[in-house]
């Protein structure tokens, strides 16, 4: 990520669950908590990003309530979120974009209720 930021690269992209295996390694949020990680080194680092994360599926460790089934609400959104500012080790993300399966209608709900 270093080399990405002298290269001119600035925008990081992730989501909840990448860093989860199909062979059951990994865990969900594995690749934010590295993005975390490098983040929390300081030298400016998070204010030369723009960060980006994503959600939509049931992760494996249970946040705060019901979390297997897929979709969007504004408890989700709420509680998915946070879990990944905790990961990322950061108070915002300038991008939350959904992906193109979802119902903008459901989605917009989602963030209407919160």
């Amino acid at each position: 990520m270093d080399r990405a930021l002298e290269l001119g690269i600035n925008f990081f992209d992730t989501a909840d669950v990448y860093g989860r295996k199909r062979d059951g390694g990994g865990h969900s949020g594995w690749t934010e908590e590295i993005i975390g990680r490098w983040l929390a080194q300081g030298e400016q680092r998070r204010e030369q990003v723009i960060l980006g994360t994503k959600f939509y599926g049931a992760m494996e460790n249970q946040l705060e309530g019901p979390n297997d089934e897929p979709g969007v609400s504004a408890y989700k959104l709420y509680h998915h979120l946070n879990a990944s500012l905790r990961r990322l080790q950061t108070d915002h993300v300038e991008s939350l974009p959904d992906a193109p399966y979802r119902s903008q209608h459901r989605l917009g709900r989602g963030f209407w209720r919160l």
